[in-house]
């Protein structure tokens, strides 16, 4: 068994937006304390309070092993009771999670128990984080044996469960890597059978290393899944295959040849179609970098083109459907129209250094969270989780171009000449510390410099944000003794 998920540390380029908005941090999101580890996925519940799981230890500087629940301000919420949560470490990772209609709150990865109870892989629990002891899924047997690993986990409209992931459900030395489970966890031995046998449906490939990276459930019951497979049950299906709601092929989704490598990602638009990404080029043939989208019939829509280039090999290629039918692209923070083409109505550079994103996730209100490994946030430090926030602004407040500048000198001493390329009229600076604070304001600048004064600021770093009425940029800037 492979672990399939990745993250590595590379900077990530932002460019969003929204027509007559534009995304800025949310001031109001700030945690007091640190995360310390990986935060991997988040899920928002009916009363807006967000569950994150990962790899991480601590959360707003409390101790939360997997697991959190945190308030709309981004503190931590003390009420929901996990206790020892997942025990995690390299081998030892929630990955996904998804909650429920009736609220309560299913939970896969690799794992051998929660809190004091014993559960491989896949858990639930209720909404004040305790385990439901009503879902039992201990006696799959191959499932639990603690060498798989659950990567996505969805609800039928009869509240059954499908986990799909790298794992096995018997005793033989197959790559199973889908489930159905009834609601109390047992195995749904209904589901796809094979040849008049009462095994669930098996996804296969000739060297066994196959797995199931996502999978998405349309309006109508049928079962989309994708991944890194080139055969189901023997039919060659490359990466991506439509089942019936009882686990039968889908004979009317006719993708052509698929993918020519993994798809990672799915999501089914409000139109039915199905959208598309990983680490492919190609899809039936057809040049598609990335990204694809199908009619529902599985043909390829050739009126969605992207021109993008995502982060390669290792990294987690994620994306979601905004509510206006838009595309957020998690892995290199890109915002997409419906066609495909970049929404570049508005746009800002901005950049995640030291780590990855993992996950975004849109609010009600159209707020947008994104969390994963980075540790900092345009020089300042991000604690794994920011909000983004639209503020209406003007398309030229954004154009970064007419408001281009170089510091000299940087690192400086005592004082350093802030160098317009184009003369500046009713411009203004504020400094401010890798914390977000800000620690000098000049309210009025004008011509094509500006000498900045060292004052009492102690060795650091610092980010020079300049503005004027149609444009702003920022830039680091090093004070040293």
């Amino acid at each position: 068994m492979k672990n399939f998920i990745h993250t590595a540390f590379f900077c990530i380029v932002f460019l969003t937006c929204t027509h007559a908005q534009r995304i800025a941090l949310d001031p109001t999101f700030k945690p007091n304390g640190q995360t310390l580890g990986t935060i991997s996925q988040m899920a928002l519940q009916a009363d807006g309070k967000i569950i994150i799981i990962g790899n991480f230890t601590e959360y707003d500087g409390i101790e939360a092993k997997g697991i959190a629940r945190i308030h709309s301000n981004g503190r931590i919420d003390t009420t929901f009771k996990t206790g020892l949560g997942f025990m995690v470490s390299i081998r030892q990772i929630p990955h996904t999670i998804h909650i429920q209609n009736n609220g309560k709150i299913l939970i896969g990865g690799r794992f051998n128990s929660y809190n004091t109870s014993y559960a491989i892989n896949i858990v639930r629990l209720n909404q004040d984080g305790s385990v439901d002891t009503s879902f039992n899924a201990t006696n799959v047997s191959g499932f639990n044996d603690g060498k798989g690993y659950v990567y996505s986990i969805k609800s039928q409209a009869d509240g059954k469960i499908i986990a799909g992931g790298d794992f096995d459900i018997s005793d033989k030395f197959e790559s199973w890597n889908l489930v159905r489970f009834n609601a109390d966890g047992s195995l749904d031995k209904t589901f796809s059978l094979i040849g008049g046998s009462h095994a669930p449906a098996t996804v296969k490939i000739n060297d066994g290393s196959s797995n199931i990276t996502d999978l998405a459930i349309q309006e109508d019951g049928k079962i989309v899944l994708v991944g890194n497979f080139t055969k189901y049950n023997l039919l060659t299906v490359n990466h991506l295959i439509r089942l019936n709601a009882d686990g039968t092929i889908d004979s009317n989704f006719n993708a052509g040849s698929g993918a020519n490598q993994i798809i990672q990602s799915v999501a089914i638009q409000k139109d039915g179609k199905i959208l598309l990404s990983g680490w492919f080029d190609s899809f039936d043939g057809k040049k598609r970098t990335s990204m694809a989208r199908l009619h529902s019939s599985g043909l390829l829509d050739t009126s969605f083109v992207t021109d993008i280039t995502l982060c390669g090999n290792f990294c987690t290629i994620k994306h979601k459907l905004l509510p206006d039918g838009r595309i957020l692209n998690s892995s290199n923070w890109l915002v997409l129209n419906q066609d495909g083409s970049k929404d570049t109505t508005l746009w800002q550079e901005t950049f995640f250094e030291y780590g990855a994103v993992t996950d975004v996730l849109d609010q009600a209100d159209g707020k947008i969270l994104v969390c994963g490994s980075f540790g900092n946030y345009e020089g300042q430090t991000a604690r794994r989780i920011l909000r983004f926030e639209a503020s209406p602004v003007g398309v030229s407040q954004l154009n970064r171009e007419a408001l281009k500048f170089n510091v000299f000198p940087n690192p400086m001493q005592d004082y350093a000449d802030i160098v317009f390329e184009n003369p500046v009229q009713q411009g203004s600076l504020i400094v401010t510390n890798l914390l977000g604070e800000t620690l000098l304001h000049i309210p009025k600048i004008t011509g094509t410099s500006y000498r900045l004064e060292r004052h009492a600021f102690p060795a650091g770093m610092y980010i020079l944000n300049l503005a004027t009425k149609h444009a702003k940029n920022s830039k680091k800037l090093i004070m040293v003794d």
